[in-house]
Protein backbone atom coordinates (compact mmCIF):
# COMPACT_ATOMS: atom_id res chain seq x y z
CA UNK A 1 0.00 0.00 0.00
CA UNK A 2 2.60 2.27 1.01
CA UNK A 3 4.25 1.55 -2.67
CA UNK A 4 1.14 2.45 -3.90
CA UNK A 5 0.56 6.01 -2.54
CA UNK A 6 4.73 6.76 -3.09
CA UNK A 7 3.67 5.96 -7.20
CA UNK A 8 1.16 9.01 -7.04
CA UNK A 9 1.82 12.14 -7.98
CA UNK A 10 2.46 15.00 -5.25
CA UNK A 11 -0.86 17.15 -6.41
CA UNK A 12 -2.58 14.39 -6.69
CA UNK A 13 -1.99 13.21 -2.96
CA UNK A 14 -2.71 16.80 -1.82
CA UNK A 15 -6.83 16.56 -4.22
CA UNK A 16 -6.98 13.69 -2.11
CA UNK A 17 -5.84 14.98 1.28
CA UNK A 18 -8.47 18.35 0.71
CA UNK A 19 -11.33 16.55 -0.60
CA UNK A 20 -11.07 14.27 2.67
CA UNK A 21 -11.23 17.44 5.07
CA UNK A 22 -13.67 19.10 3.08
CA UNK A 23 -16.08 16.39 3.14
CA UNK A 24 -15.63 15.76 6.59
CA UNK A 25 -15.33 19.43 8.17
CA UNK A 26 -18.37 22.30 8.54
CA UNK A 27 -20.53 19.59 8.07
CA UNK A 28 -24.18 20.41 9.59
CA UNK A 29 -26.82 18.03 10.98
CA UNK A 30 -30.09 18.27 10.89
CA UNK A 31 -32.12 15.55 13.02
CA UNK A 32 -35.88 15.03 12.42
CA UNK A 33 -37.93 14.47 15.02
CA UNK A 34 -38.41 10.21 13.12
CA UNK A 35 -34.97 9.70 14.08
CA UNK A 36 -33.37 10.59 9.95
CA UNK A 37 -30.66 12.71 10.13
CA UNK A 38 -29.50 14.84 7.25
CA UNK A 39 -26.09 16.64 6.57
CA UNK A 40 -24.79 19.67 5.14
CA UNK A 41 -24.31 23.08 5.65
CA UNK A 42 -26.74 25.40 6.98
CA UNK A 43 -27.43 27.93 4.52
CA UNK A 44 -30.77 29.87 6.31
CA UNK A 45 -32.77 29.62 9.21
CA UNK A 46 -36.20 31.47 9.48
CA UNK A 47 -38.65 31.27 12.67
CA UNK A 48 -40.41 28.41 11.47
CA UNK A 49 -37.65 26.49 8.85
CA UNK A 50 -33.89 25.45 8.07
CA UNK A 51 -32.46 25.47 4.98
CA UNK A 52 -29.50 22.95 4.79
CA UNK A 53 -27.42 22.68 1.41
CA UNK A 54 -26.72 19.10 0.58
CA UNK A 55 -24.76 17.28 -2.43
CA UNK A 56 -27.94 16.84 -3.32
CA UNK A 57 -29.08 20.21 -3.18
CA UNK A 58 -31.08 22.42 -0.68
CA UNK A 59 -33.58 20.91 1.72
CA UNK A 60 -36.09 22.77 3.98
CA UNK A 61 -37.34 21.16 6.91
CA UNK A 62 -40.07 22.86 9.20
CA UNK A 63 -38.95 23.08 12.90
CA UNK A 64 -41.68 21.43 13.85
CA UNK A 65 -40.42 18.04 12.22
CA UNK A 66 -36.81 19.27 13.76
CA UNK A 67 -35.42 17.81 16.78
CA UNK A 68 -31.95 19.69 16.18
CA UNK A 69 -29.05 21.01 14.65
CA UNK A 70 -25.73 19.89 15.37
CA UNK A 71 -22.81 21.73 14.35
CA UNK A 72 -19.07 20.39 13.68
CA UNK A 73 -17.26 23.59 13.26
CA UNK A 74 -17.26 25.44 16.30
CA UNK A 75 -17.09 29.30 15.53
CA UNK A 76 -20.68 27.97 13.55
CA UNK A 77 -22.03 26.46 16.14
CA UNK A 78 -21.53 29.52 18.59
CA UNK A 79 -22.53 32.09 15.92
CA UNK A 80 -26.12 30.04 15.97
CA UNK A 81 -26.29 30.06 19.28
CA UNK A 82 -25.90 33.79 19.78
CA UNK A 83 -28.35 34.24 16.68
CA UNK A 84 -30.97 32.21 18.52
CA UNK A 85 -30.47 34.08 21.82
CA UNK A 86 -30.41 37.57 19.97
CA UNK A 87 -34.03 36.81 18.25
CA UNK A 88 -35.29 35.35 21.89
CA UNK A 89 -35.07 39.01 23.45
CA UNK A 90 -31.59 37.32 25.42
CA UNK A 91 -29.64 40.18 24.48
CA UNK A 92 -27.05 39.86 27.11
CA UNK A 93 -26.44 36.94 27.21
CA UNK A 94 -26.23 36.94 23.13
CA UNK A 95 -23.69 39.80 24.09
CA UNK A 96 -21.31 37.57 25.44
CA UNK A 97 -21.92 34.69 23.08
CA UNK A 98 -21.01 37.25 20.24
CA UNK A 99 -18.10 38.18 22.35
CA UNK A 100 -16.91 34.53 22.62
CA UNK A 101 -17.29 34.19 18.80
CA UNK A 102 -15.39 37.34 17.81
CA UNK A 103 -12.37 35.48 20.42
CA UNK A 104 -12.26 32.72 17.70
CA UNK A 105 -12.79 34.50 14.65
CA UNK A 106 -11.65 38.37 14.88
CA UNK A 107 -12.31 39.07 11.16
CA UNK A 108 -16.17 37.75 11.50
CA UNK A 109 -17.95 40.92 10.22
CA UNK A 110 -21.73 39.78 11.60
CA UNK A 111 -20.34 39.22 14.97
CA UNK A 112 -18.59 42.54 15.13
CA UNK A 113 -21.74 44.40 14.03
CA UNK A 114 -23.97 42.55 16.35
CA UNK A 115 -21.09 43.11 19.22
CA UNK A 116 -21.01 46.57 18.78
CA UNK A 117 -25.32 46.97 18.19
CA UNK A 118 -25.71 45.13 21.83
CA UNK A 119 -22.85 47.05 23.50
CA UNK A 120 -24.94 50.15 22.30
CA UNK A 121 -28.32 48.86 23.20
CA UNK A 122 -27.68 47.49 26.36
CA UNK A 123 -26.14 51.06 27.38
CA UNK A 124 -28.81 52.88 26.05
CA UNK A 125 -31.43 50.72 27.75
CA UNK A 126 -29.79 51.14 31.31
CA UNK A 127 -29.62 54.54 30.81
CA UNK A 128 -33.02 55.43 29.49
CA UNK A 129 -34.77 52.36 31.05
CA UNK A 130 -35.40 51.06 27.80
CA UNK A 131 -37.94 48.04 28.15
CA UNK A 132 -39.18 47.53 24.88
CA UNK A 133 -38.09 44.44 23.51
CA UNK A 134 -36.74 43.59 19.75
CA UNK A 135 -38.30 40.84 17.25
CA UNK A 136 -41.77 39.74 19.04
CA UNK A 137 -44.20 37.39 17.47
CA UNK A 138 -46.64 40.37 15.59
CA UNK A 139 -47.66 41.71 18.54
CA UNK A 140 -48.43 45.45 17.60
CA UNK A 141 -46.58 47.94 20.56
CA UNK A 142 -48.33 51.12 21.53
CA UNK A 143 -46.26 54.31 23.74
CA UNK A 144 -47.60 55.80 26.71
CA UNK A 145 -49.49 58.59 24.32
CA UNK A 146 -51.06 55.20 22.47
CA UNK A 147 -49.55 55.92 18.95
CA UNK A 148 -48.46 52.96 17.02
CA UNK A 149 -44.92 52.32 17.27
CA UNK A 150 -44.50 51.95 13.57
CA UNK A 151 -46.12 55.45 13.75
CA UNK A 152 -43.50 57.25 15.99
CA UNK A 153 -40.81 55.31 13.71
CA UNK A 154 -42.37 56.90 10.78
CA UNK A 155 -42.02 60.41 12.10
CA UNK A 156 -38.54 60.00 13.76
CA UNK A 157 -37.14 58.72 10.42
CA UNK A 158 -39.48 59.94 8.08
CA UNK A 159 -39.75 57.03 6.05
CA UNK A 160 -43.62 55.19 5.65
CA UNK A 161 -43.43 51.54 4.98
CA UNK A 162 -45.15 48.65 3.98
CA UNK A 163 -45.37 44.82 3.81
CA UNK A 164 -46.02 42.95 0.79
CA UNK A 165 -46.43 39.51 2.68
CA UNK A 166 -42.45 38.53 2.79
CA UNK A 167 -40.68 41.84 3.05
CA UNK A 168 -40.84 45.19 3.86
CA UNK A 169 -40.52 47.70 1.34
CA UNK A 170 -39.99 52.02 1.45
CA UNK A 171 -43.39 52.75 0.71
CA UNK A 172 -42.82 56.47 0.89
CA UNK A 173 -39.92 59.05 1.30
CA UNK A 174 -41.57 62.11 3.40
CA UNK A 175 -40.43 65.39 4.27
CA UNK A 176 -39.25 64.74 7.40
CA UNK A 177 -37.04 62.58 6.01
CA UNK A 178 -33.43 63.96 6.49
CA UNK A 179 -30.96 64.97 3.53
CA UNK A 180 -28.47 61.93 4.28
CA UNK A 181 -31.43 59.35 4.26
CA UNK A 182 -33.40 60.61 1.57
CA UNK A 183 -29.80 60.06 -0.24
CA UNK A 184 -29.58 56.67 0.71
CA UNK A 185 -33.27 55.87 -0.12
CA UNK A 186 -36.03 55.17 -2.59
CA UNK A 187 -39.44 53.98 -2.77
CA UNK A 188 -40.08 50.58 -3.86
CA UNK A 189 -36.75 49.93 -1.55
CA UNK A 190 -36.97 46.47 0.23
CA UNK A 191 -34.92 45.68 3.50
CA UNK A 192 -33.31 42.89 3.25
CA UNK A 193 -31.51 43.02 6.83
CA UNK A 194 -30.92 45.35 9.54
CA UNK A 195 -27.82 45.17 11.73
CA UNK A 196 -26.89 41.31 10.04
CA UNK A 197 -30.47 40.02 11.28
CA UNK A 198 -32.32 38.85 8.28
CA UNK A 199 -36.10 40.53 7.76
CA UNK A 200 -37.76 38.32 5.66
CA UNK A 201 -41.07 37.42 6.96
CA UNK A 202 -41.20 40.50 9.65
CA UNK A 203 -44.00 42.84 8.64
CA UNK A 204 -44.15 46.57 9.54
CA UNK A 205 -44.37 46.66 13.53
CA UNK A 206 -41.60 43.98 13.50
CA UNK A 207 -39.16 46.30 11.60
CA UNK A 208 -40.43 49.19 13.62
CA UNK A 209 -39.28 47.11 17.08
CA UNK A 210 -35.69 46.82 15.61
CA UNK A 211 -35.77 50.39 14.71
CA UNK A 212 -37.12 52.19 18.09
CA UNK A 213 -33.74 52.33 19.47
CA UNK A 214 -32.80 56.00 17.70
CA UNK A 215 -28.90 56.61 16.38
CA UNK A 216 -27.22 54.73 13.65
CA UNK A 217 -29.07 52.12 11.65
CA UNK A 218 -26.92 49.60 9.64
CA UNK A 219 -29.20 48.00 6.78
CA UNK A 220 -29.01 46.37 4.01
CA UNK A 221 -31.35 46.83 1.07
CA UNK A 222 -32.42 45.52 -2.40
CA UNK A 223 -33.50 47.87 -5.35
CA UNK A 224 -34.33 46.94 -9.10
CA UNK A 225 -32.17 49.46 -11.55
CA UNK A 226 -32.39 49.21 -15.65
CA UNK A 227 -28.61 50.42 -17.14
CA UNK A 228 -28.74 50.33 -20.53
CA UNK A 229 -26.00 49.02 -22.08
CA UNK A 230 -23.87 50.59 -24.76
CA UNK A 231 -23.45 48.83 -28.65
CA UNK A 232 -20.58 48.52 -30.12
CA UNK A 233 -21.01 48.58 -33.88
CA UNK A 234 -19.29 47.48 -36.47
CA UNK A 235 -18.28 44.07 -38.23
CA UNK A 236 -15.64 42.99 -35.29
CA UNK A 237 -17.60 43.82 -32.56
CA UNK A 238 -18.52 40.27 -32.00
CA UNK A 239 -14.74 39.31 -31.84
CA UNK A 240 -13.43 42.59 -29.68
CA UNK A 241 -16.63 42.35 -27.07
CA UNK A 242 -15.93 44.01 -23.99
CA UNK A 243 -18.17 44.13 -21.49
CA UNK A 244 -16.21 46.50 -19.03
CA UNK A 245 -17.07 49.11 -21.89
CA UNK A 246 -21.08 47.92 -22.31
CA UNK A 247 -21.63 48.55 -18.37
CA UNK A 248 -19.29 50.87 -17.62
CA UNK A 249 -17.98 49.02 -14.89
CA UNK A 250 -16.10 46.48 -13.69
CA UNK A 251 -17.25 43.06 -11.94
CA UNK A 252 -15.94 40.78 -9.53
CA UNK A 253 -16.71 37.16 -8.05
CA UNK A 254 -16.53 37.25 -4.56
CA UNK A 255 -17.24 35.44 -1.03
CA UNK A 256 -20.96 36.98 -1.12
CA UNK A 257 -21.71 36.95 -5.05
CA UNK A 258 -21.24 38.98 -8.10
CA UNK A 259 -19.93 42.53 -6.94
CA UNK A 260 -19.31 45.63 -8.44
CA UNK A 261 -15.94 47.22 -8.62
CA UNK A 262 -14.93 50.48 -9.94
CA UNK A 263 -17.51 52.27 -11.83
CA UNK A 264 -16.82 54.88 -14.37
CA UNK A 265 -18.49 58.13 -14.10
CA UNK A 266 -21.34 58.93 -16.49
CA UNK A 267 -21.35 55.10 -17.89
CA UNK A 268 -24.55 53.09 -18.11
CA UNK A 269 -23.86 51.37 -14.38
CA UNK A 270 -23.48 55.42 -12.99
CA UNK A 271 -26.16 56.35 -14.62
CA UNK A 272 -28.39 54.06 -13.39
CA UNK A 273 -27.35 54.42 -10.12
CA UNK A 274 -25.41 51.47 -9.39
CA UNK A 275 -22.47 51.79 -7.23
CA UNK A 276 -19.01 50.56 -6.35
CA UNK A 277 -19.51 47.56 -3.59
CA UNK A 278 -23.26 46.55 -4.65
CA UNK A 279 -23.87 43.10 -5.18
CA UNK A 280 -26.21 42.15 -8.26
CA UNK A 281 -28.30 39.50 -7.22
CA UNK A 282 -30.32 38.87 -10.53
CA UNK A 283 -29.97 40.53 -14.17
CA UNK A 284 -32.93 40.16 -16.21
CA UNK A 285 -34.81 37.94 -13.56
CA UNK A 286 -31.86 35.15 -13.34
CA UNK A 287 -30.35 34.06 -10.25
CA UNK A 288 -26.48 35.19 -10.26
CA UNK A 289 -25.66 33.89 -6.93
CA UNK A 290 -24.41 30.55 -8.51
CA UNK A 291 -24.14 31.89 -11.63
CA UNK A 292 -20.65 31.15 -13.64
CA UNK A 293 -19.04 34.57 -14.49
CA UNK A 294 -19.07 33.01 -18.43
CA UNK A 295 -22.55 32.87 -18.26
CA UNK A 296 -23.20 36.79 -16.38
CA UNK A 297 -20.81 38.24 -19.84
CA UNK A 298 -23.00 35.92 -22.20
CA UNK A 299 -25.97 37.83 -20.83
CA UNK A 300 -24.44 41.47 -21.13
CA UNK A 301 -22.90 40.31 -24.55
CA UNK A 302 -26.36 39.03 -25.62
CA UNK A 303 -28.05 42.42 -24.20
CA UNK A 304 -26.22 45.32 -26.18
CA UNK A 305 -27.69 48.48 -26.86
CA UNK A 306 -31.04 47.74 -24.65
CA UNK A 307 -31.74 47.85 -20.90
CA UNK A 308 -31.32 45.19 -18.49
CA UNK A 309 -33.25 44.60 -15.44
CA UNK A 310 -31.12 44.41 -12.65
CA UNK A 311 -31.27 43.67 -8.73
CA UNK A 312 -28.85 45.16 -6.33
CA UNK A 313 -28.17 44.45 -3.26
CA UNK A 314 -26.49 47.51 -1.26
CA UNK A 315 -25.44 48.07 2.30
CA UNK A 316 -26.48 51.73 3.90
CA UNK A 317 -25.88 53.42 7.43
CA UNK A 318 -29.53 55.78 8.32
CA UNK A 319 -29.80 57.55 11.44
CA UNK A 320 -33.05 57.38 13.16
CA UNK A 321 -33.78 60.32 15.62
CA UNK A 322 -34.25 60.45 19.17
CA UNK A 323 -37.82 60.96 20.46
CA UNK A 324 -38.83 64.41 20.77
CA UNK A 325 -36.12 65.53 18.38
Amino acid sequence: MKKFFAKLPLFFLITIFLLAVSSSSFSDTVTLKDGKKFKGLVVDEFSDRIVLSTKDGEKTFLKEEVKGVYFDDEIKAVMQTARNQFKRGQYVEAYYTYKRALELDPTSKEALERFTYLETFLNKKLKHDFKKSIIKNKIIHENAEGVILADEIKERLGVNFSFDGEHVRIEEILDNCTKDNKELLRPGDTIVSIWSEQTAYMDVDDIAEILSIPGEIKMRIERGLNPKLRDKKGVLSEFLYNYENSIGAVLKIEKEGLTVGEVEKNGPFYSAGINTGDFICRINGEDTRYMPFKTVLGILKSNQGKYIETIIRRDIVLWCKDKGI
